[in-house]
């Protein structure tokens, strides 16, 4: 799959709003002085590449250096025993949104 290195900088963008949006209502908060500020925490989800040689690099700021697009196109989130494919499933839509709904990208 060729992708360009803009349409990259898309997907990273899209993956980005995404990643930011993780809750855990279970977390416990502490401030100052170990102050209990109560449960909850948004926090950003990491992302993972894989190289040609198969090393992994997880990230929390995939723009601050963003990868080729035979790399970036790997990127998914490990989700327990699971990955979720979130690089390859953000090219399939904005693929969809192009195609059915004249996006121009």
């Amino acid at each position: 799959m060729e992708i360009s290195e803009e349409r990259v900088k898309l997907l990273l963008d899209l993956e980005n709003i995404i990643g930011n949006e993780c809750y855990n209502p279970k977390m416990r908060n502490y401030g100052s002085f170990g102050v209990r500020e109560g449960d909850g925490r948004r926090y950003r989800y990491p992302i993972t590449f894989i190289d040609s040689q198969g090393n992994k690099d997880k990230r929390r700021d995939p723009i601050a250096a963003i990868p080729p697009p035979e790399i970036a196109i790997t990127g998914y989130y490990q989700v327990g025993i699971n990955q979720l494919q979130i690089i390859r499933a953000l090219n399939k839509l904005v693929d969809y949104l192009e195609q059915k709904h004249n996006l121009k990208v």
